[in-house]
């Protein structure tokens, strides 16, 4: 279990720019029957966030009406809409249950509205918490780490709330990939807020119109991949299991090429020196010559620094791209070391990247499914680390329902 989060970790961790939209919520307030819309989520999540610092004391709390339609990517020229004004009226009224799953043990099961009371005046929100919220939410126990500049691109209630779910399991294991205990599908549409739209008979239209298109989007748009598994009794859907993955992000304002760099052999500070002395376009020749001489000489590259240095230094590209034709990979005659289901995803990937970009990454890579997982295994770690960073996200999405991906 992980330790409490105290308010001076908060504090310090607040300190910096990135980090000060980083959310600490307990998990009994991630795991809710809620109602709430998107917008009203979202909402309480940043005036949370807001007010966390001093959560403990019975005290009025205030926001910049400018922060707050920042952090939904409203218009920040606008006065308070109307839809806003509602959405706030909403959080001291609606009430919610918290802790449906009952993760936390140390804390009681509580129904309460989110606000104790709210009013805006001259720009600026004004707020305050019940008593039961502030214990809850002063130094929780069990939290999840939710980053709020990820939660300000979602456009889908559910995906935020599967999205929340994920992250309280990675932060609570502390663990880079997770995976949810089995979850009784009643439970799953408490948590979404469907429990009472018929769903509980219809999992087939829940699973089309809800779960699929949420994961599609925390995929797409969040700092995590998500999938999901099926138990079934009698051939009727019974559980859901989550799986959750941190996405490997470039660090903020560095190239994704310098990944790459990585990949071929570089320390971080020859990569510094070399993003801060070269121009893009010089070291994408640089690299893309070795891409090029990777994958087409026959003995194996035993230095690409130094080959790399040398192409930079002298400015060698690569010879111009010679045409090949997408019909060699219609031809029916599989490869001795691949099944079908490899060369189907193959075709799919060649169709959604175009085939310069696949033949450049993935002609000399090879495919292997094993237990629901694709592993495409690379023939230099430079080409591992291009996939990784920049086409796994893209293989995923032509890998079937529940099939992971590993890059090796």
């Amino acid at each position: 279990m992980a330790n409490p989060v105290n308010n001076s970790v908060i504090t310090s961790i607040a300190s910096g720019r990135e980090s000060s939209q980083i959310l600490f919520k307990h998990l009994g307030a991630v795991h809710t029957q809620t109602g709430l819309t998107m917008t009203q989520r979202k909402l309480s999540n940043v005036m949370l966030r807001n007010a966390l610092n001093t959560i403990g004391q019975d005290k009025e709390h205030q926001i910049p009406m400018k922060e707050i339609l920042e952090a939904l990517d409203w218009d920040t020229t606008q006065k308070a809409p109307e839809t806003l004004r509602e959405s706030l009226r909403d959080l001291a009224r609606i009430q919610i249950q918290w802790n449906i799953l009952g993760r936390d043990n140390k804390n009681k099961w509580t129904t309460s509205a989110l606000l104790a009371h709210v009013s805006i005046k001259d720009g600026y929100v004004y707020y305050s918490y019940s008593l039961a919220l502030r214990e809850l939410f002063q130094n929780p126990n069990i939290y999840a780490r939710l980053n709020l500049d990820v939660q300000r691109k979602f456009k889908n209630k559910h995906a935020v709330i599967i999205w929340e779910l994920i992250c309280g399991d990675l932060s609570s294991k502390k663990e880079e990939k997770i995976s949810t205990e089995w979850i009784p599908y009643e439970q799953v549409l408490k948590l979404t807020d469907l429990l009472t739209n018929n769903y509980m008979t219809r999992y087939t239209s829940f699973r089309e119109r809800v779960l699929d298109s949420a994961i599609h989007e925390i995929n797409e748009s969040s700092d995590i991949t998500v999938r999901y598994e099926e138990k079934r009794v009698n051939r009727k859907l019974t559980h859901l299991r989550f799986f959750g993955e941190k996405k490997q992000l470039t660090p903020v304002g560095e190239p994704p090429y310098a990944q790459q760099m990585r990949g071929i052999g570089f320390g971080e500070k020859k990569i510094k020196d070399i993003i801060k002395n070269q121009t893009e376009e010089d070291i994408l020749r640089a690299l893309t010559f070795l891409i090029h001489f990777t994958k087409t000489t026959k003995e194996p590259v035993k230095n690409p620094v130094a080959l790399f240095d040398k192409a930079l230094s002298e400015g060698w590209c690569k010879p111009a791209e010679s045409v090949v034709d997408l019909g060699v990979l219609k031809e029916p005659v599989l490869p001795a070391h691949e099944t079908a289901e490899c060369l189907a995803i193959r075709q799919a990937l060649s169709d959604l990247i175009g085939m310069a970009e696949y033949t450049s990454w993935f002609s000399h890579a090879q495919l292997r499914v094993e237990n629901s997982c694709l592993h495409v295994i690379c023939p230099s770690s430079f080409i591992q680390s291009t996939i990784d960073v920049q086409y796994k996200h893209l293989i995923q999405k032509v890998l079937p329902k529940g099939m992971s991906c590993v890059i090796a």
